[in-house]
């Protein structure tokens, strides 16, 4: 039976670098990173800071079949990043099908936020853009050791689902072969968005995990991409705009009462 290790070593961007089990002092970084106004835009991980020390107790996987592990470039001695992935419905029996979810952190947590910084974040679309971790291949590396992990445990189907805006994550699914997934409104018509405006993403490995898209083929389906996109942020602009701002309204709370 294929166990998954507490720590796996490897080299990034010439940085060695691990993907392990939480640790209870990591609990205050993440929160940061996670509640990060620009970030939780995108996450809207609702967990407080002792819920996130609670994580390093669990055995992996835990009983209810998910595996969270924390990504550290040790030549830096960073934390840069989050993941967990495991059983994609809690409540069922289906081991086949597995869901997962990364969050790489920016470079702008702060101890503390203001009124005012969420409001810039809203307006501006962030506080700054100190992208120190992002735009650097964590994300592919992360998605990597998933998809390994699910190969080897003979898991069938992978999910995820992002924010229509959340270029860097959408990119990185197409890039690795995932499809789109249609959703149902409230009556039952098919939308493109589910009720938080995310796209779904599906990549099947029963007949094997797909090449890695590159070149005309990437770009082709970049370019498909972005036209749905284009097509979504028009249609759902008012919808999205209110979501967008009660996010950053519950990031906020988190930061400031939890």
């Amino acid at each position: 039976m294929f166990e998954t290790p507490n720590e796996i070593h490897f080299i990034h961007n010439g940085d060695e670098c691990v993907l392990r089990k939480f640790k209870r002092e990591d609990a205050h970084r993440i929160f940061m990173a996670w509640n990060n106004p620009q970030s939780y835009r995108y996450n809207s991980i609702d967990c407080s800071e002792d819920n996130i020390a609670e994580i390093a107790e669990y055995d992996l996987p835990t009983e209810w079949g998910m595996y969270y592990m924390v990504l550290e470039n040790k030549s830096k001695g960073e934390i840069v990043g989050t993941c967990r992935f495991g059983d994609y419905n809690w409540e069922s029996d289906n081991t086949k099908m597995w869901g997962f979810g990364y969050c790489v952190f920016r470079g702008d947590d702060k101890q503390e936020y203001s009124v005012d910084d969420i409001r810039k974040t809203y307006q501006e679309g962030g506080l700054t853009r100190d992208k120190k971790y992002q735009s650097k291949g964590y994300g592919q590396k992360m998605l990597e050791i998933i998809l390994d992990f699910a190969e080897k445990k003979g898991i069938e189907e992978v999910r995820d689902g992002a924010d229509i805006n959340n270029d860097g994550s959408l990119k990185v699914m197409i890039k690795n072969g995932f499809k789109h997934v249609m959703q149902q409104d409230e009556d039952g018509n098919e939308t493109n968005v589910d009720e938080d405006c995310d796209y779904k993403y599906s990549l099947s490995l029963i007949d094997g995990r797909p090449s890695i898209l590159s070149g005309k083929e990437k770009e082709y389906a970049y370019a498909q991409f972005d036209e749905m996109r284009n097509q979504d942020r028009k249609r759902y602009k008012e919808e999205k705009e209110k979501l967008d701002w009660e996010h950053q309204c519950k990031s906020y709370m988190y930061l400031m009462f939890t």
